[in-house]
């Protein structure tokens, strides 16, 4: 990917601490988890505001939607201040599909600092490749990277989920990556989309992960 610029933008922190009991269970090394929600967008509107000045001029929602483009020749970055407990389970979960843009580039979903601080990116290509990165804001360090199973016309689901002292990384639903968790390095939540690129978007979700008796 090279070096990551960042575009500057307005973001609307969100404080959601409702944590209402869904029915979903998630498995991880043998172990039954419950989800609890943190926070879920799916898109029927554009309440938490990723339609701002500055996005692309392509930029929608429609029929459960976000439809994102990046006209600029650096990566650019969208994403949420999502308030909660980082030092407890969580799965942060999301659906994307490229539209256009360079097969070569990566797109995917971030969670950390938004501007110069340090953030984690899980990413694809139209290739198959997968990318785990660790940005500091100054330089990047890949922690993890090779080929995975895409949809090169549909949906690709990436998942991220902390559990313990570890993260696990996960891309349709495989496994393919696994690393000592770091403390979260910041509140925000959301996607990067590589230059000259465009994306479509199904749902961002936010859970706690608690394990069921």
């Amino acid at each position: 990917m090279g070096r990551i610029l960042l575009f500057l933008f307005t973001l609307l922190p969100i404080s959601l601490f409702s944590q209402v009991k869904q029915s979903l269970i998630v498995q991880v090394d043998s172990v039954l988890y419950q989800r609890q929600r943190i926070f879920v967008d799916n898109f029927v509107d554009n309440r938490f505001d990723w339609l701002h000045e500055g996005a692309g001029d392509l930029n929608r929602i429609q029929d459960g939607f976000l439809f994102y483009s990046n006209p600029f020749d650096f990566p650019y970055y969208d994403g949420k201040a999502i308030y909660f407990d980082p030092s407890q389970n969580f799965e942060i979960d999301t659906k994307i599909k490229f539209i256009s843009g360079s097969v070569e580039e990566t797109n995917g979903l971030f969670w950390g600092d938004l501007i110069f601080g340090v953030k984690f990116l899980l990413g694809f290509s139209q290739l198959g490749d997968y990318v785990v990165i660790k940005n500091t804001g100054v330089d990047e360090k890949i922690l993890g990277t090779t080929k995975v199973q895409i949809n090169r016309s549909e949906f690709n689901r990436l998942t991220v989920r902390k559990i313990g002292p570890y993260y696990y990384f996960y891309i349709n639903n495989k496994l393919i990556y696994k690393m000592n968790y770091t403390p979260f390095p910041g509140r925000y939540i959301g996607f990067f989309i590589a230059p000259k690129s465009y994306i479509q978007i199904a749902y961002l979700k936010v859970w706690k992960l608690v394990p069921k008796n």
